[in-house]
């Protein structure tokens, strides 16, 4: 299965025994759809749901909900705009910390 996902046999070692979380959204997406088990696989991790359902959208549309500028937007969640721009455009995912700052005003 490693070679399919393009990541080490080393890195799924690691999970299976618990030695790293799994947080890259790709890998996650990957292995769900290798086992062939979308419509079985229940997430009970709210952040680990917000990525895998279209992040950058739910980002950008409670931005523009608020009414708020990439500025003003990072400032709340302590963040720069550059960083704001790069979740909205999918270049980088946010981090569970904010996300859990982000999360109240979704």
């Amino acid at each position: 299965m490693g070679i399919k996902l393009n990541f080490e046999r080393s890195t799924l070692n690691h999970l299976e025994n618990h030695e790293i979380k799994l947080v890259n959204v790709n890998l996650i997406k990957g292995i769900i759809e290798e086992l062939g088990i979308e419509d079985e696989i229940n997430i009970n991790d709210d952040y680990i749901n917000f990525l895998l359902n279209n992040p950058c959208e739910k980002i950008r549309k409670t931005r523009k909900k608020m009414k708020l500028t990439l500025q003003q937007f990072g400032d709340l969640l302590g963040v720069s705009d550059t960083s704001v721009r790069r979740w909205e455009h999918g270049n980088c995912q946010i981090s569970r910390k904010k996300y859990e700052r982000l999360k109240d005003y979704i």
